[in-house]
């Protein structure tokens, strides 16, 4: 039978995984931009606009992973509607528009780039809207906390 303790053991498995392949992109960027660039036989000359691109997203994908990893830990203690987590949220959050502005430069160069621009704009914009719902009911807990 499916649980919340499952769930969030899933969670965490996830994380993890998605953390170790964050890490082995870094020593798989300039292989994985080498075989673009021989297939699609684009010029070379504006690959650092890709190198700083994916450089960048995964620098921010790495640390709002770390946030995620600290916000099922508070989710684990019971901790949900906490400040912390609100904090971890709006992180992760500027985390997604830091990975569209890394891709911003490709997206005069690339497609996909544009793709990756305006989902991760997106994400961002979505995050900070929950981040807002939860500072909100931070907010109630803490007035309900202080009228008992």
């Amino acid at each position: 039978m499916w649980n919340k303790d499952k769930s969030l053991a899933l969670s965490y498995i996830i994380t993890i995984v998605v953390f170790a392949a964050t890490v082995a992109a870094l020593g798989f960027i300039p292989s994985i931009l080498k075989w673009y660039f021989d297939e699609s036989g684009r010029e070379q000359n504006i690959a650092v606009w890709l190198y700083i691109a994916f450089y960048g997203a995964d620098l921010f994908a790495m640390t709002a992973i770390g946030c995620l990893w600290a916000v099922l830990g508070n989710i684990r203690k019971g901790e949900i509607f906490v400040a912390a987590n609100v904090k971890l949220i709006r992180l992760i959050s500027w985390c997604s528009f830091g990975v569209a502005i890394a891709f911003a430069p490709a997206t005069r160069f690339y497609l996909t780039a544009i793709i990756v621009f305006a989902a991760a704009a997106f994400f961002g914009l979505t995050l900070r809207v929950l981040k807002n719902v939860i500072e909100k009911a931070v907010e109630i807990r803490e007035e309900n906390d202080a009228t008992i």
